[in-house]
């Protein structure tokens, strides 16, 4: 799904609020591992840490975070858990 519509990285939702989210690199150890890509499920790559931004924080805050918890993206998430957008490495620091 993620190759058809040109992502990078996936949310996975569950009833309406961010569970966690699924990455190229997470699919692309899980299936190196010798996992047939059909036979591979989401759960295991979406259970990890990696936090979120709020919608009232700077861009500035969110890349400190992301850089404390070497992620490339970040889901920025309402107080009800809701999803609004993504922060990541590439566009955030492109000049």
């Amino acid at each position: 799904m993620m190759a058809e519509r040109g992502v990078a990285r996936y949310p996975v939702m569950r009833e309406g609020r961010l569970a966690g989210i699924v990455s190229e690199r997470d699919y692309a150890r899980k299936v190196s591992d010798g996992r047939a890509s059909a036979d591979t499920p989401v759960r295991p790559d979406h259970e990890r840490a990696g936090g979120h931004g709020r919608p009232e924080e700077r861009v500035r805050r969110c890349m400190e975070l992301m850089t404390a918890k070497r992620i490339r993206h970040l889901p920025v998430v309402d107080a009800d858990g809701r999803m609004s957008a993504w922060c990541d490495a590439a566009t955030s620091c492109a000049p």
